[in-house]
């Protein structure tokens, strides 16, 4: 059985983020270096906080999503503190209900899979 959160999340927390407030809301410790993000990477947060960031009950919300929901039981039984989402998950696209980031047509998605395929092919001979 894990500890939650694990050793890892606490101590990225205290290096990058100052405590919750009274609202549970976090902040960051140092401004952010959006250099270092890709244009897909800014386009994910924005989504997120235009879509996420003013609701009350966010927690809840996000576990309505696949991605979490597969995961739910060892999370929820403290099993594990973290789980790692293969990216083929974030190609498909959301039952009915589910607000998508960015859906994808079906070419769009096999071209995802196909280029996942090379990134996989890639890492394989890497290691």
């Amino acid at each position: 059985m894990s500890s939650f959160p694990g050793k890892q999340e606490k101590t990225y927390a205290e290096k990058f983020l100052k405590a919750a407030d009274a609202n549970d809301r976090f902040g960051s410790k140092a401004a952010v270096d959006e250099a270092i993000l890709s244009a897909s990477d800014l386009e994910a947060l924005r989504f997120a906080r235009d879509t996420f960031g003013h609701r009350a009950g966010l927690v809840e919300l996000t576990h309505e999503y696949p991605e979490w929901k597969s995961h739910a039981a060892a999370l929820k039984a403290k099993q594990v503190s973290r789980v790692r989402i293969a990216y083929e998950v974030f190609i498909e696209n959301h039952p009915a209900g589910v607000n998508p980031c960015h859906p994808l047509t079906a070419a769009e998605q096999e071209d995802r899979r196909e280029a996942l395929r090379g990134l996989e092919a890639l890492e394989t001979k890497w290691n």
